[in-house]
């Protein structure tokens, strides 16, 4: 081999090194606005692929409102 020889301790310490300054980095926080929006992207998302599941309407649920 050509080079210097690194240890697996060596490696180690300098890919915890890079994983610490990795970890660093800040993303911003999402403004109530944006969570808003992702939150109603989320659900109407949800809805379609809940509205593309086909079920019988045969079929009961699982548990029966009573007031």
């Amino acid at each position: 081999m050509n080079g210097k020889q690194i240890t697996r301790r060596q490696l180690g310490a300098t890919l915890a090194g890079a994983a610490a300054l990795l970890g660093q980095t800040r993303t911003p926080e999402p403004t109530p606005n944006e969570e808003l929006e992702a939150a109603r992207e989320r659900i109407r998302r949800d809805g379609l692929r809940l509205a593309s599941i086909g079920i019988p309407m045969d079929r009961e649920p699982a548990f029966q409102f009573q007031a």
